[in-house]
């Protein structure tokens, strides 16, 4: 299966919520002695845990949900990146690749043409010889720079939406596709957890969970949800 068309398949099944139907094209894909067959076993357990708990009742969540797609995508891109379409890539300039790192001031000051040029260069050494998906690459990645260059929303502080976009450009570089979903997942944790203290929970108790959440995940709102819920959840099976 070529790696346009892998992609484009899986991206299409995570989008209609077909999660188990996306690790499967996964596992057909991957050396099965490969790390990248071990990590999807790995997300399919997960997605399997999920499963059993949303059946029992537990209400385990759309985060854990998210997480479960995020860590497809990313592992799908980390999969290509390493098995490109031909054998004969250049894996030292791969590793040699020091591009830079773009804050939100500087995404909304630089000239277009200079990310362009950045975007085009990351596809053209991805596949080399596959103009096609050189072309579906470039519009997706221009299709999210595009988005990273709105303003920041109303609701979201000017540090908070700094820090969100610093973390997302530290994990992906090169990659401003997965830079926008990671600052999209973000955003909407950060906004959920202005009213995530439940009623039932006392203030001094839901200031322990607060802490611990913050603590461990000083810059990842995102986790710091999924923990903050993970904690009332558990706080509430032992009363």
């Amino acid at each position: 299966m070529r790696n346009k068309n892998f992609k484009e398949n899986v991206l299409k099944l995570i989008s209609k919520n077909k999660l188990e139907e996306a690790i499967e094209s996964c596992m057909e894909q991957f050396d099965s002695e490969g790390t990248h067959y071990d990590q999807i076993v790995m997300i399919s357990g997960n997605l399997y845990k999920w499963k059993v708990e949303d059946r029992m009742g537990l209400k385990p969540g759309d985060t854990i949900l998210n997480k479960i797609r995020l860590s497809i995508i990313e592992l799908v891109n980390d999969y290509i990146l390493f098995n490109p379409q031909e054998t004969n890539i250049d894996r030292v300039d791969l590793a040699k690749m020091d591009e830079p790192k773009f804050t939100h001031r500087e995404i909304a000051s630089n000239n277009k043409k200079d990310f362009q040029a950045i975007i085009k260069e990351k596809a053209r050494i991805e596949y080399p010889n596959d103009f096609e998906m050189q072309k579906y690459t470039i519009e997706q990645q221009m299709k999210a720079f595009r988005k990273l260059k709105r303003n920041r929303p109303s609701d979201i502080p000017e540090d908070i939406f700094e820090s969100i976009r610093v973390k997302a450009q530290t994990e992906y570089p090169d990659d401003f596709e997965m830079r926008k979903y990671t600052e999209d997942k973000q955003i909407e944790s950060f906004r959920k957890l202005k009213s995530i203290k439940p009623i039932d929970i006392p203030d001094n108790i839901f200031k322990i969970i607060l802490d611990k959440s913050i603590l461990e995940y000083p810059t990842d709102y995102e986790m710091q949800e999924y923990t903050i819920n993970q904690q009332i959840k558990a706080y509430r099976e032992i009363q």
